[in-house]
């Protein structure tokens, strides 16, 4: 990509080979040496990221109605293995 951006600036130094150099009135040429050096910059990342979660708005749920939601998967779950630890015991 940077040669197809640098490539017209090139052939403006460079003869045309369809065209003889008769054609120009030159029979001997002198080729000036110009150096071009090209560079790119790596972007730069910000390492810290901005604080998303001040933008939440409360919730419409109070801590405690939320504790006070019962779960048949909770019971289940843990009841059976509070039942088989108390006949251990």
């Amino acid at each position: 990509m940077a040669l197809q951006m640098i490539a017209p600036f090139l052939s403006s130094f460079l003869p045309n080979p369809r065209h003889g150099l008769a054609a120009h009135g030159l029979t001997h040429q002198k080729y000036v040496s110009k150096h071009i050096s090209c560079s790119t910059t790596t972007p730069t990342y910000s390492t810290t990221a901005p604080r998303r979660s001040g933008n939440y708005k409360p919730s419409i749920w109070d801590n405690d109605f939320v504790q006070s939601l019962g779960s048949g998967y909770k019971v289940e779950a843990h009841g059976t293995h509070v039942e088989k630890l108390k006949e251990v015991v």
